[in-house]
Parts: C-alpha cells; sequence; structure tokens
C-alpha cells in the first residue's frame, strides 16, 4: 500500500532539510561539484507518485539549497509564493556566489537572511535596492580578523532593504560600522545581538536607540559599547527601561 500523503510529505521534508543542512558544511576545494544531493535525487528517482509529491509540496522547499544551481532554481520555483530562508556562509565554492545573488532576486519572500561573512558589494547592492516586506530574522556577519580595527568591519548603509522591512523581529550582527540612526535598529526588533560592531560614541546614544525598542526581549552587546566615554561631574547616568527584557 501507497504510504500517506502526509508521512511521504513530512519523510521529505526532513530529507530536504538534512540536505540544506549539510548544503552549509564547508566544500572540499579539490571538487566543485555539489556533494549533498544524494537524497533528492533519490527521492525524485523512486517512483511517478513520489516524484510528483516532492516537486509539489511547496513547504518542503523554502529552505534554499546553494550547492547545485538546478537545485537552486527548483527549490526557488517550488517553494513560490511563500516565504524562504537563504543561509549561506563564505565555504561556498566560488559559483555559489551567483546562486545566492539568484535568492535575493527573491529578496521579496526572505524571511530569514543569513550572510557569515558574504556580505559583498553585489549583495549590499541587491540588499539596498530591493525591500524585504516578509523578513523576520537577519543575520550578517563580516570578516573579523582583525578585532581592533574599525577600518576591517563591514559597513551596514542606511539605504538597507529599501527601509522597508516592516516583520525584522531578530537582528545579529558581527563586525561591523553602522550609525545609529540605521533604519533597521528602528525596527520592532524582539532581540537584538551585536558582537565587535561599532554603532555608539556614547552611552546616551545607546540610551536613545534602546528607548526606541520597546519590545526587546532579549539583548546581547559584546565588545559593542562605548569604551571611551567619561562621566561629566553633576550629570546623572543616563538610563533606560526595557520593560519586557528576558535576557541581557
Amino acid at each position: 500500500a501507497a504510504l500517506p500523503y502526509e508521512l511521504l510529505n513530512s519523510i521529505m521534508g526532513h530529507v530536504v532539510q538534512r540536505e540544506a543542512d549539510a548544503d552549509r558544511l564547508p566544500t572540499d576545494p579539490r571538487s566543485m561539484e555539489p556533494r549533498h544531493l544524494d537524497g533528492l535525487k533519490a527521492l525524485s528517482q523512486t517512483c511517478s507518485h513520489w516524484r510528483k509529491v516532492l516537486f509539489d509540496s511547496k513547504e518542503i522547499w523554502t529552505d534554499i539549497p546553494l550547492s547545485s544551481a538546478g537545485w537552486t532554481k527548483v527549490a526557488l520555483s517550488n517553494s513560490a509564493p511563500r516565504a524562504i530562508q537563504v543561509i549561506a556562509n563564505s565555504d561556498f565554492v566560488p559559483s555559489n556566489s551567483e546562486r545566492l545573488m539568484e535568492s535575493l532576486q527573491n529578496l521579496h519572500r526572505v524571511d530569514e537572511l543569513c550572510l557569515h561573512e558574504l556580505y559583498t558589494p553585489e549583495v549590499e547592492a541587491t540588499l539596498v535596492r530591493l525591500p524585504a516586506p516578509k523578513l523576520q530574522r537577519l543575520t550578517i556577519t563580516f570578516d573579523g580578523d582583525d578585532l581592533m580595527n574599525d577600518d576591517y568591519k563591514g559597513v551596514i548603509p542606511e539605504g538597507i532593504f529599501s527601509t522597508h522591512f516592516p516583520k525584522l523581529r531578530e537582528l545579529t550582527l558581527s563586525f561591523c560600522r553602522m550609525p545609529p540612526t540605521v533604519p533597521i535598529l528602528h525596527a520592532s526588533l524582539t532581540i537584538l545581538s551585536l558582537r565587535n560592531c561599532h554603532v555608539w560614541d556614547s552611552m546616551q546614544d545607546v540610551v536613545n536607540t534602546l528607548s526606541r525598542l520597546t519590545y526587546l526581549e532579549h539583548l546581547g552587546l559584546m565588545h559593542t559599547l562605548p569604551w571611551d566615554d567619561s562621566p561629566i561631574d553633576g550629570v546623572p547616568d543616563p538610563l533606560v527601561s526595557l520593560h519586557r527584557i528576558k535576557t541581557l
């Protein structure tokens, strides 16, 4: 007897997720071929019924794989119009940057975007040009080889996502520079994590920013607070109330 559709769909979803997770592992530099597509090939070649279920189930294709141009196109096509997740790291073979750019052309559908040391000028131009109306989780990590030199920190531009990201709730940035006026710090964030970032010049700037984040529940600031802000006699320290904070 054939497996029930719901069970088969669940099995295929787990396989696709496993392939997507494996897709983010470092690629053997001696090989330009994808290594992590055996499960997907097996599913698609078992029988016509399994193949139809695999390609008709939009929800299992939302985590976009980047190890193969063919599977990237299939996932982008099969997942439409659902929200998608694009997670990329610098261990990609060079051709994968093209697949990342192809995925970012669907920025209007992305609800989670993670860029680990892959914030290139081409990526930035796309993020500035296109809105991200469904984006909920954003992670950008720049190369942190020189921790103390601000010149080596990446710059987050004011116009990222065309300043349109109404659903952004989780922001994680590492080794970057940006002004406190950057719009992503004005979103209705519940999670803010900044590591080795240059954002504020004074504690008053910090307070001004945090005072706007009234929905904040989780806050992490590592090597990010201004360290040369000397107190002034007779002037009280700035205070901020974070009524919803759970972890600090």
